[in-house]
């Protein structure tokens, strides 16, 4: 596993909550990432911070719809953890 799934979620999540991303595309980049053979072969958080863009895909209503303080906390802890 080459690639920086830890950074590369950071940098989607910065472009969602900036803007410069919607979340359908947010939502796009995560989905292909869970059906990917890398996933569960991922730390915990940085898991978390792909299933919380994934979850992007529903609607805003529901319950479990990422909020922004979700999105900035799952950043936070991967931040934390990097090495």
């Amino acid at each position: 596993m080459s690639r920086d799934y830890r950074a590369e979620a950071i940098k989607v999540i910065d472009k969602y909550l900036s803007g410069a991303m919607d979340k359908d595309e947010a939502s796009k980049w995560a989905i292909d990432i869970v059906a990917s053979k890398d996933f569960d072969n991922l730390p915990y958080d940085t898991q978390n911070a792909i299933h919380l863009l994934f979850d992007l895909h529903d609607n805003e209503d529901d319950p479990w719809f990422p909020t922004r303080k979700d999105l900035e906390e799952s950043k936070a802890a991967m931040l934390l953890s990097t090495p």
